[in-house]
């Protein structure tokens, strides 16, 4: 296995600019996903490691060894496509063998080699079958056993799940976690799906218009996210942000959005000022139906009304008004309040954001 270091690469396109002096560091072993919109250049990235793309500038080396001028045969990477990427006339093992057969390695080392990577894919009934007769998440794995049989020091999946059904997506999401867990190979995937990015990840890449916003775990992306727009990026539902104005009270400060006052805890090292704009932010899930035994101050709750709940199961959304405010909150399930109905919400300001309206950088 390997470590990959990319170092302030940049990406031309006669003069447009579309990968913007990119520093990253990935550990052997590790998962790192690049997430953000289309156009950020995340596939980009992914393909210049993949030597698909000629790089415009900077260096990319995997382990100790630079190969922006090695061809992509010799990198030693092996990539899954979005389209799967099969020889339609070939079976499952033709398919799978085919890159050692071009490799002259003998026919006993990619039988062994193939029947290996069908029984960690679960592939071993399907060897004879043509791509046209299986689902579309059986070609996937054909797609990421063909990699594997490689034993490449670097996988790159290039939005690999997007053509598939939401159920399929989960599954297929399931089956790389565990693959990665088995295997160990340093891992490098895009996508534009935070989901993913999320249940996959060791740590997010999150790029905006060819440049990296923030680098890091899932966990510390969500819950500290550098600027305004990482944060309404990463989370779903997304993140809800006003503009707010900040005034003192006669315990500290507080968050005026319209006509709802929102305390703010004291936080070391926070850049917030009375008297200033701000715009301020607060995920649906530190919403909840205010109850006795929440743990939240009683300053922290405030009465609402419904406009519209959606339930999705084990989780229900809610489009409810405070002080003239529409937020999007993220309740429990079971229990789908009606539209109009009344009640208290409560507010966990501990996990309070605010962004510099200007910069959008967040200050506390």
């Amino acid at each position: 296995m390997a470590s990959v270091t990319i170092d302030k690469i940049i990406k031309r396109y006669g003069k447009i600019q579309t990968v913007h002096g990119i520093d990253l560091d990935i550990k052997d072993k590790e998962f790192i996903v690049l997430v953000g919109p289309s156009g950020c250049g995340k596939s980009t990235i992914l393909r210049m490691v993949a030597g698909l793309e000629e790089i415009s500038g900077g260096t990319i080396s995997i382990g100790d060894r630079v190969v922006n001028d090695i061809p992509p045969k010799d990198r030693n990477v092996a990539m899954v496509f979005q389209n799967y990427a099969l020889y339609p006339h070939m079976s499952v093992y033709e398919n799978m063998g085919f890159a050692l057969k071009l490799q002259k390695r003998s026919p006993s080392e990619i039988d062994k080699l193939v029947r290996e990577a069908s029984e960690i894919l679960g592939l071993n009934a399907l060897l004879e079958r043509k791509p046209a007769a299986m689902s579309g998440g059986q070609r996937q794995r054909v797609s990421m056993g063909r990699a594997i049989v490689r034993h490449a020091e670097v996988f790159l999946f290039d939005e690999p799940l997007s053509n598939l059904d939401a159920q399929l997506r989960t599954q297929m999401r399931i089956e790389i976690k565990k693959l990665h867990m088995r295997m160990g190979t340093t891992t490098l995937y895009v996508t534009h799906d935070q989901v993913e990015a999320m249940t996959l990840a060791d740590r997010i890449v999150i790029l905006k218009d060819g440049h990296i916003m923030q680098v890091g775990s899932p966990i510390e992306v969500y819950e500290n996210p550098v600027n305004k727009f990482v944060a309404s990026f990463i989370g779903n539902p997304p993140m809800n942000i006003f503009p707010a104005r900040v005034k003192s009270s006669g315990n500290g400060l507080v968050v005026e959005i319209n006509q709802l006052r929102l305390p703010v805890p004291e936080k070391p090292g926070h850049q917030l000022k009375a008297g200033t704009e701000v715009l301020i932010g607060v995920r649906p899930d530190d919403i909840s139906i205010a109850s006795d035994d929440d743990g939240l101050p009683n300053e922290w709750k405030f009465e609402g009304k419904v406009l519209l709940a959606e339930t999705l199961g084990g989780e229900s959304l809610l489009d409810i008004s405070i002080g003239g405010t529409e937020f999007v909150a993220e309740i429990e399930g079971r229990y789908l309040p009606k539209p109009g109905e009344k009640m208290a919400y409560a507010f966990n300001l501990k996990h309070l954001h605010a962004f510099d309206p200007s910069t959008e950088k967040t200050i506390y």
